[in-house]
């Protein structure tokens, strides 16, 4: 069911998802005091304490930021009111980019040879393999020694009544850019052990949605990083149904059309379904691996957070009873 959302409706329109989150984050930052004053201290505190700063505040902000003569087009650039430069990177999952053949360092490293005072990277999970060159640079800001996730910064807009703040963090809460939910731990985090412990205990919270899929006469599989495959008989329109909680802390549904399917005519029949559970849908053309090809396929994601399916019980009989209620 599509809701009246700013940031949720506007982001439906384009393909350039970090770009768009990016000008809501600056948008924000510029028209809302109070989430400037808690981004900036959430961000820059600790670092700015270190280098001997004053308390940082962001006077100025600038998204898609050239610099000519090099390959460097940071996100954004901060310019506090103590006049420091500090740059941002923001990613939801894509992985960071390469330089050209004159400069094949990935765009951290080449952004940290910029003129700034500082580098900041934000994504929806964890980059377990960061360049170490950019991981030990004294100009790169950690938070307990590791780069900021969105999940970070939703209670900052949790605890603000603004409107378009407000806006953003009902976006938040459908990307499942959340924190993590005490019954379930961390799925996506910085600890690879402790996820795998979470992983692995998920998987039996999976019961009753494998048993309804079973009793369609439907192949089901899980796997290590508790995702559920649904695989319909071929008079389906559904080549596959994949499941997973375990991007960032979203609840993600994926269906795979057989060739043939009408796209729209599915997509529109489920933007009708009547749920008390915020969801984002979005269809598309992606490539995968059938039988040894890659091959091109139709798909449609229907993303929600892990807290709007499943809320904040700790009682596990519950939690399976309400993964069978949402995927039904």
């Amino acid at each position: 069911m599509k809701t009246t959302n700013l940031f949720l409706n506007t982001r439906n329109l384009t393909k350039s998802k970090e770009d768009h989150l990016t000008e809501f984050l600056a948008a924000l930052i510029t028209m809302n005091e109070p989430f400037n004053l808690e981004f900036s201290n959430l961000l820059l505190k600790e670092y700015a304490e270190k280098k001997g700063w004053e308390d940082p505040v962001i006077k100025h902000v600038e998204t898609q930021v050239r610099y000519p003569g090099t390959t460097c087009n940071p996100d954004m650039r901060f310019t506090l009111e103590d006049g420091h430069i500090i740059l941002c990177e923001n990613k939801i999952e894509a992985p960071e980019t390469m330089g050209p053949s004159s400069d094949r360092r990935g765009q951290l490293r080449r952004y940290l040879d910029l003129p700034c005072d500082g580098l900041i990277y934000i994504r929806a999970t964890p980059k377990h393999n960061l360049d170490p060159e950019v991981a030990n640079h004294d100009l790169f800001i950690t938070s307990d020694g590791h780069h900021f996730l969105w999940r970070d910064i939703y209670p900052l807009l949790a605890g603000n009544s603004n409107p378009l703040v407000t806006s953003v963090c009902k976006g938040f809460e459908t990307m499942g850019f959340v924190p993590p939910l005490p019954a379930i731990g961390s799925l996506s985090n910085f600890k690879e052990e402790e996820e795998g412990e979470n992983r692995s205990a998920f998987k039996e919270l999976w019961q009753l949605a494998a048993d309804y899929g079973r009793q369609r006469g439907w192949k089901v599989e899980t796997n290590k990083n508790a995702e559920l495959y649904y695989f319909p008989d071929e008079s389906s329109p559904l080549y596959q149904l994949f499941v997973s909680p375990s991007k960032s802390e979203r609840f993600l549904i994926r269906m795979t059309l057989r060739k043939g399917t009408d796209e729209s005519r599915l997509l529109k029949k489920l933007e009708a379904v009547t749920t008390t559970v915020p969801f984002e849908i979005i269809g598309y053309e992606r490539k995968s691996p059938r039988k040894g090809k890659q091959v091109a396929e139709n798909v449609i994601d229907i993303t929600s957070s892990l807290a709007n399916v499943i809320g904040t019980t700790e009682d596990r009989e519950l939690i399976k009873q309400r993964l069978l209620d949402y995927v039904k």
